[in-house]
């Protein structure tokens, strides 16, 4: 069993509701569920006589310690990822089946005054980014290995202190988020999909959890669905900031996404556009929770899709420790292998696959030239 001693269940609540103490010879603290919303429902014994800190929501049934926390609302895809944020250790526990997949559901953008607020946010971060204030930012991005181009192309922001901004500004309830809308200090990465705002995240340069998302967006978002295309190669990593360095990275060779943790993005619309792409490496952390969570992608995907972990723990890393020329290199040895020796479907020149049609059609490069020459023309 985990230990999760050293986590305050109150300050890592206590970020998304008011909490008050409700007595001293209890120990217990109530306020308001931050799922379902029901008042004085919700009880945090952070520091029980027996037992590990816990919670429980008398009205929705919600229930467990910190870990069970951060899955339940959304900040963790895995029980796995969720120790990890909170720095303790985890095994696996032994299964004797497959875990079930859920359904992919429908998705939608947040509403119309949470967007504008969204930008307003996210441009004022951009601005700060590169003035005095964001040097901090700034030198974090560049000591990833991210270039200038690559982080103005992605939007990407510096909030340079932590606020509390009115919901009202976000179309939310004030009720819901009685301490405003969290807005820690950090690397702003905006969510932008088909000329949609739908998140922002806020990477934290220290402190747990690391990344934020800024309350009503849709956590569950393919980061950079955009750069997408139809029979060409995509690499799913799963942090945003791996995203761009693979993508920096790749060029012309493809494009990279990211799920935002191990879980997120298991949706309808999102799978549908990575389904487009020809092959997918599925390139999630190359640890316990990345290898849980790969399957599921794989499974979904079908077509030309292939575990490919990073040579690190993250293509971040190997950018850092290895420079760009061996994450390319990575990335070119992943696609052949996913690829391999499939022959071209369209002519009978036996020249090596080097894309896929929008229907799994496999094609050599001069057969696509062909192609996209004729529906030119």
């Amino acid at each position: 069993m985990a230990d999760l001693s050293h986590v305050d269940l109150l300050e890592l609540i206590g970020a998304d509701v008011t909490l008050r103490r409700k007595s001293a010879a209890s120990g217990e603290w109530m306020g308001a569920c931050p799922e379902c919303g029901g008042r004085d429902r919700f009880t945090v014994w952070p520091s029980p006589s027996k037992g590990k800190p816990r919670y429980w929501c008398r009205q929705c049934g919600a229930k467990g310690d910190a870990a069970d926390y951060l899955v339940w609302r959304g900040r963790a895809a895995t029980m796995g990822e969720a120790l990890r944020l909170l720095g303790s250790e985890y095994t696996a526990p032994a299964r004797t089946e497959p875990r079930p997949i859920d359904p992919p559901e429908a998705v939608t953008p947040p509403p119309a005054a949470w967007q504008e607020r969204g930008r307003s946010f996210a441009d004022y971060a951009r601005r700060v980014l590169w003035s005095r204030d964001g040097v901090q930012g700034l030198e974090m991005l560049r000591r990833r290995g991210l270039k200038d181009d690559t982080i103005r192309a992605a939007g990407l922001g510096y909030n340079p202190k932590e606020m509390h901004d009115d919901p009202r500004r976000w179309g939310l309830d004030p009720a819901d988020h009685p301490k405003g809308i969290w807005l820690p200090a950090g690397v702003v990465i905006p969510y932008t999909v088909d000329g949609e705002l739908w998140l922002v995240k806020i990477r934290r340069p220290q402190g747990e959890p690391r990344y934020v998302g800024v309350a009503g967006g849709t956590f569950t978002t393919l980061y950079n669905a955009d750069a997408l295309r139809a029979g060409r190669p995509a690499v799913l990593c799963e942090g945003e900031l791996d995203a761009l360095a693979v993508a920096q990275a790749a060029g012309d060779l493809g494009a990279a996404v990211a799920s935002g943790t191990t879980g997120g993005a298991h949706r309808v619309k999102w799978l549908a556009r990575l389904a487009l792409a020809c092959p997918v490496l599925v390139s999630l952390d190359n640890d316990a929770a990345g290898n849980e969570a790969a399957p599921y992608w794989l499974d979904a995907l079908g077509k030309p899709a292939k575990r490919w972990p990073p040579l690190r723990k993250d293509p971040g890393e190997v950018l850092q420790a290895d420079g760009p020329a061996a994450l390319l290199a990575w990335i070119a040895a992943g696609l052949a292998a996913a690829l391999g020796d499939e022959p071209c479907d369209v002519c009978e020149c036996g020249s090596p696959v080097d894309r896929y049609t929008p229907t799994g059609q496999p094609m050599c490069a001069a057969c696509y030239a062909q192609a996209m020459a004729n529906e030119a023309a």
